[in-house]
């Protein structure tokens, strides 16, 4: 009888204890619950923001793409057009060549 007694009485003590030190904690516990819901709320919105600014840059690369072809194919047209003054220049040479020939006869 009285050994579990004081079995059950020291336990009792040891819970106390545990629930002391348990209750010195708490605020350290809150403290940390809440920093740790401010840390979540701010990557929530820096996702979001990035989730907004992803969108932009679609909408950007889009336009880009979109772009890209009228500039591809004026680049062609600007590349045949030096290609064709290259030419009528070469042959405005060989002109002036025959001309000064036909009259030098």
């Amino acid at each position: 009888g009285r050994a579990s007694s004081v079995s059950r009485i020291s336990n009792a003590v040891r819970l106390l204890q545990a629930a002391r030190g348990l209750k010195h904690c708490a605020p350290q516990i809150t403290r940390q619950r809440d920093a740790a819901l401010r840390d979540l709320h701010g990557t929530r919105r820096d996702l979001q923001d990035s989730e907004k600014t992803t969108g932009r840059l679609q909408e950007e690369l889009k336009g880009l793409r979109k772009n890209m072809v009228p500039a591809e194919r004026l680049v062609a047209a600007l590349s045949e057009a030096t290609s064709q003054a290259a030419t009528a220049e070469m042959l405005q040479v060989e002109l002036t060549t025959q001309k000064s020939e036909t009259t030098a006869l």
